[in-house]
């Protein structure tokens, strides 16, 4: 079985140059891009060009509709609410067991009413699968929480790339 390579193609010089690459050297590939849903017009209107010289481009795109609205079911059927304290040991009783305060320092378990009324509001799905990545996921992604590339590029093509083997090659 010959293996086929899938080259994951951005839009810029180096995934088009990559590309280049395999189709000079006859490499079999398949060409995909990702789409994030935050792409300028121009990284389209290139990508056909580029499908237009160099062969069929794959196009896929995530959806997290679905696992927006369970996400909004069970935040909506949520009932932990309140604070859970810390409690620390600030002496002993006279028979030697430990007397314990309360802290102030309360961590909230889950949602106030406000809180979840506020989610609530916004969790629903847009269209763009970065945006509706942030919501499902409660934030940006950022230097400490790295899940851009991942959702909406590594495991897309990864979980889709069954289905782009049955698309004509490149270089066949």
């Amino acid at each position: 079985m010959e293996t086929i390579h899938v080259i994951s193609v951005s839009g810029g010089k180096d995934s088009g140059a990559t590309r280049l690459v395999a189709i000079e050297k006859g490499i079999p590939h398949i060409a995909v891009f990702a789409d994030t849903g935050n792409e300028h017009q121009s990284t389209y209107d290139y990508l056909d060009y580029l499908e237009e010289k160099t062969g069929p481009i794959v196009r896929v795109k995530a959806d997290f509709s679905k696992r927006i609205l369970k996400h909004r079911a069970f935040v909506a059927n949520d009932q932990r609410t309140g604070r859970k304290y810390k409690y620390v040991t600030v002496g002993r009783d006279d028979e030697g067991k430990p007397i314990k305060k309360k802290t102030g320092a309360g961590r909230k378990v889950r949602w106030s009413n406000k809180a979840k009324r506020r989610a609530l509001e916004n969790m629903y799905p847009t269209g763009n699968p970065f945006l509706d990545l942030c919501i499902l996921k409660g934030r940006f992604p950022s230097t400490r929480a790295r899940f851009c590339s991942q959702e909406l590029k590594r495991e897309l093509i990864d979980d889709q790339v069954a289905v782009c083997l049955s698309w004509p090659m490149a270089t066949k």
